[in-house]
């Protein structure tokens, strides 16, 4: 059976749903290899589940947007996390935006939801540019993501092994999780990231 076009790459394909149980006055969700996402209603509530996972974790990562306060936490590591409403996205992210690479740029155009494929690329960006430690520092038109039999794939032209990224849709809300499960890091937060040739 050939192989849509619209789908090559995609990472909308990506996108999983997210089952989560309570925790506090927050949602949880165990990602599996140590690693925990909290979903909140207010940051005071993310916070205070924070203090009630402190032992059991030693990375974290803390994002918000339009009344969603969310929490990823791992044992090791580095990780990084972004949520942001599709909305959100709509308003303030094009196709033609030059923070996109090329081969993405022609995936969102073919995609069967143009808003969902970028919005996908706009978390995933931010999430391992936290990991990193660098935030948006990342020359983000020379890194690309990619939907490859439900994995997301990075090319970067910098040493990119080991990396686990993931995306997950809350209702209206995406969210990304950025890991790599670097062994003796520091306790807190992620430790100082690689020089980037921009």
């Amino acid at each position: 059976m050939p192989v849509r076009h619209d789908r090559v790459g995609a990472l909308a394909d990506c996108l999983r749903d997210l089952a989560t149980i309570p925790f506090g006055e927050a949602r949880a969700a165990d990602l599996g290899e140590g690693r925990v996402l909290l979903f909140a209603p207010s940051a005071a509530d993310r916070d205070a589940a924070a203090v009630r996972m402190a032992g059991r974790v030693t990375v974290v990562s803390r994002s918000s947007a339009s009344g969603c306060h969310a929490a990823a936490w791992a044992r090791c590591g580095r990780i990084g996390l972004d949520v942001e409403t599709v909305s959100r996205v709509t308003l303030n992210a094009q196709v033609g935006d030059p923070w996109l690479a090329d081969s993405e740029r022609r995936l969102v155009i073919a995609a069967a939801d143009p808003v969902i494929e970028l919005a996908c690329r706009w978390v995933l960006r931010e999430a391992y540019g936290k990991a990193l430690g660098v935030g948006l520092a990342l020359p983000l038109d020379r890194i690309a993501f990619h939907g490859q039999a439900g994995r997301i794939m990075l090319d970067t032209p910098w040493p990119s092994d080991g990396w686990n990224f993931a995306l997950y849709r809350q209702g209206e809300t995406l969210c990304a999780v950025a890991h790599h499960a670097m062994p003796g890091t520091p306790w807190g937060r992620n430790p100082p990231g690689p020089a980037l040739d921009r």
